[in-house]
């Protein structure tokens, strides 16, 4: 098959300025680049995110270090700004090392100046070298991204079939007006060719392309568990933006390709235990039973965790989910106030939240559960309310996230018209675990900086406690695990997360 180009795929270094790691791949770019691989094109994925030597590890956005994230901020700067630091150094070199024609970049609200480091870098490099970028930020605010000089498309939306035709007419700009959601320059001129009128056709994607990550051999076994069996999510929270990627629909995998990449993950790559990363597992009952079905029918003898809603859960599914294997599910709980949960939409109760709760410890799934606070209007008594719910569910692990305003979010607008945000928006402070983001309504901004603090090391401290204990009683699990998954094989990463206990 001819090859056309080359297409080098970065999912650009954030947590490793922060002295982390993040095992999740790109999944987006991986759907992409094998579309591409079937069409001819030569690709390589590049998660510049992930690596042995930094001191802690975090698979995607879940860190048991909160606190000490939020310490970082100020080196995370100093490395950002230094394209002389070793990380870009690395980045430069894997450039030059694999010579594409043409570089796709991910972009996230909070990894928006590192995208922008990368694309400069590539241009330092060789001016000839397309950059392309999509996701999530480049979708919700594209515009961020195609007015810089080193970028020179930015694709909005799901990226698949997009990419293709942009690749295909690369060199033939007339025909650019029918790649809907592309966009571009003209000289000094920025042009949109619209909006695209449809989401994917999920049963024509093929498998995620895992085999093309650079140095797959050589990574642990945690970076290929992930895995999608839906896109879309029909709920309303205000401080998410889903919806504007996948769509408010949810879309089904085609089941048997669900199962035939389970399988050949489990071949190729060792994994015994994945992930699920749909927004809510269990969205779909009748799809999510025939899943779970597959799995035990088909003896697969695989474990996995998901994360889903509290009302999605009853006692005939989690009965299922427990047989075919689950041992985890996250669950967004946000908040224990009645009253700001219906602030920001969630569209469930603390009763659903219990429920779960009880029903998971029934079967003896692990729960991990996301709190967020600093929402609009939030008070100290709504975050007792909050402590009261973790103490009464006592979840494996709980996550202490600050609400965040995303562009695009309906929470951000909030924020504006209380006169939160009124200059130019620094996106390099948006995630979850930056204290600058928490303000009490008509509190002392000293004191809801203490607030936090308190918050953070808090639940830091009851993760670090509950894993250890964990560890000690299921110390020979932990090693069946270690030498199934041959883990063995990935001592730095091993110690790594042996260090987040510390």
């Amino acid at each position: 098959m001819y090859i056309k180009m080359k297409i080098l795929f970065i999912n650009p270094p954030w947590y490793r300025l922060q002295n982390l790691v993040s095992t999740y791949p790109p999944m987006g770019s991986l759907y992409i680049a094998s579309l591409l691989e079937k069409n001819g094109y030569d690709c390589v994925i590049w998660n510049a995110d992930y690596c042995d030597k930094s001191s802690g590890v975090t698979e995607g956005s879940s860190t048991i270090n909160m606190y000490n994230m939020s310490k970082l901020h100020k080196q995370y700067l100093d490395i950002l700004n230094n394209l002389d630091s070793p990380i870009w150094q690395e980045v430069k070199q894997v450039i030059k090392n694999q010579q594409p024609d043409v570089i796709g970049l991910l972009s996230y609200t909070s990894s928006l100046a590192s995208v922008k480091n990368v694309a400069k870098i590539t241009k330092q490099i060789n001016k000839s070298i397309i950059v392309i970028c999509g996701g999530p930020h480049a979708t919700i605010a594209p515009i961020d991204l195609i007015e810089n000089k080193n970028i020179d498309y930015v694709i909005k939306g799901e990226g698949e079939s997009t990419t293709l035709k942009l690749l295909n007419n690369i060199n033939n700009s007339k025909k650019f007006a029918d790649i809907k959601g592309l966009y571009y320059k003209n000289g000094n001129e920025i042009l949109f060719t619209g909006e695209k009128q449809s989401f994917e056709d999920l049963d024509k994607l093929y498998l995620p392309a895992k085999h093309l990550l650079l140095n797959n051999k050589k990574l642990p076994s945690v970076v290929f568990q992930p895995i999608f069996t839906t896109r879309g999510c029909p709920h309303q929270c205000i401080y998410c933006t889903s919806h504007k990627i996948h769509g408010y629909k949810t879309r089904i995998f085609p089941l048997d390709k669900t199962i035939e990449e389970i399988k050949s993950l489990k071949q190729n790559f060792n994994v015994h235990h994945f992930f699920i990363c749909d927004d809510t597992f269990g969205q779909n009952l009748i799809h999510t039973k025939e899943l779970l079905n597959r799995i035990i029918d088909e003896k697969l003898h695989i474990t996995w965790g998901c994360q889903t809603r509290g009302e999605k859960l009853n006692e005939e599914l989690v009965f299922l989910m427990k047989k075919a294997g689950c041992t985890q599910v996250s669950i967004g709980v946000e908040t224990g106030s009645p009253r700001i949960r219906k602030l920001i939409k969630k569209g469930n109760t603390v009763d659903d939240i219990i429920y779960a709760s009880n029903l998971l410890k029934k079967y003896k799934i692990e729960l991990a559960a996301f709190f967020m606070f600093g929402f609009p209007g939030e008070t100290i008594n709504d975050i007792k309310m909050s402590l009261d719910l973790l103490h009464k569910i006592q979840p494996y692990t709980a996550h202490c996230n600050i609400a965040t305003p995303d562009p695009g979010t309906e929470l951000l607008k909030m924020y504006k018209e209380k006169n939160r945000y009124t200059k130019k928006i620094d996106w390099n402070i948006f995630f979850h675990q930056n204290p600058v983001l928490f303000q009490l309504d008509n509190v002392d901004k000293k004191i809801s900086a203490k607030v936090i603090d308190l918050l953070q090391r808090y639940f830091d401290s009851l993760n670090k406690k509950r894993q250890r204990m964990d560890l000690i009683k299921r110390f020979p699990l932990y090693i069946k695990i270690i030498l199934k998954e041959r883990l063995y094989k990935n001592p730095k990463y091993l110690v790594n997360k042996l260090k987040d206990l510390l």
